[in-house]
């Protein structure tokens, strides 16, 4: 069956202080073996001070550049990007790639049939996460369900599980996704009127899976379509990183710190079971102390 001609994904790339990773990733992209579909890369260089905006305009001119204050962290970075694809690039699909990624030449391709392959204008794909080096993990395959009255989820496989490339294929239905490869329809996009900008750095990405499942949208992950993240760059909250409890503790109470207790408590509110939600909110709390002192992976 031939595939549909002449589609516009919108690859929106939001970074920050990373011209090493965005260089990498803009040479992969723009090395991607294609058919019928078209790439346009949009990179959300949010304060532009080491040097990636001057990158991207001398080596990738192809590439459109948006420059944000310094302060739009993830989710506007995210939101910004797509609104500058709608107006200027009529695109189809938007995908949204964090900056650490590393993709193989066949990435898009795959992402993008796999989503054919599905109900296509009612759904999203998102991308199986391994980790970069040698041996590879596993760090992301899929969220098989979430337990709502304790807000938890359920992967398919455990972080860091040994990758098995022969049993590691096929699509399944995810209730959540993170940025890290997620492809949708600019329609749901819209539906949706994005990302929801009141999680700024953490969460904008399950609540937009969650949001979309809530309208009867289908969310799936494909294990053949695989980014490769370098997961030392990720920032404190991070259960496979030792950091001290001093800066635990003042990450509880910062909006752009994954361990934010608002962030979490909204979640609950907004996505948990509301018949318990006094006891879904104290296991919201405690679950962040009981993964700082008993869930350490040092990777």
């Amino acid at each position: 069956m031939p595939l549909p001609s002449n589609k516009v994904i919108a690859v929106v790339i939001p970074t920050f202080k990373r011209k090493a990773c965005v260089d990498t990733l803009c040479s992969q992209l723009l090395a991607q073996v294609l058919q019928s579909v078209k790439l346009e890369i949009i990179v959300v260089v949010d304060g532009k001070t080491d040097g990636t905006w001057e990158l991207l305009a001398d080596k990738y001119p192809c590439v459109h550049k948006i420059a944000g204050n310094g302060n739009w962290w993830f989710t506007r970075s995210v939101n910004e990007g797509f609104k500058y694809a709608d107006k200027q690039l009529a695109p189809d699909f938007g995908l949204i790639l964090n900056d650490d990624l590393e993709v193989e030449p066949n990435y898009i391709q795959t992402l993008y049939e796999a989503l054919l392959s599905v109900d296509s204008e009612n759904s999203i794909m998102g991308s199986a996460t391994l980790t970069t080096g040698n041996p590879q993990k596993v760090y992301f395959a899929g969220t098989r369900k979430i337990i709502r009255w304790r807000f938890k989820s359920i992967n398919y496989v455990p972080f860091f599980s040994d990758y098995d490339a022969a049993s590691f294929t096929g699509i399944r239905p995810s209730e959540s996704l993170p940025g890290r490869g997620t492809l949708v329809p600019f329609t749901i996009l819209k539906a949706l009127n994005y990302l929801d900008e009141v999680f700024v750095q953490y969460a904008s990405d399950d609540d937009f899976c969650l949001r979309a499942l809530k309208k009867g949208f289908k969310v799936f992950i494909s294990l053949d379509a695989r980014v490769y993240s370098h997961i030392d760059l990720t920032g404190v909250g991070a259960s496979y990183i030792k950091y001290p409890f001093k800066v635990f503790l003042k990450s509880l109470f910062n909006p752009y710190s994954s361990l934010h207790l608002g962030t979490a408590l909204r979640m609950v509110l907004r996505h948990g079971d509301k018949r318990v939600l006094p006891l879904g909110i104290a296991i919201a709390v405690a679950g962040k102390f009981k993964a700082y002192f008993f869930n350490k992976k040092h990777f």
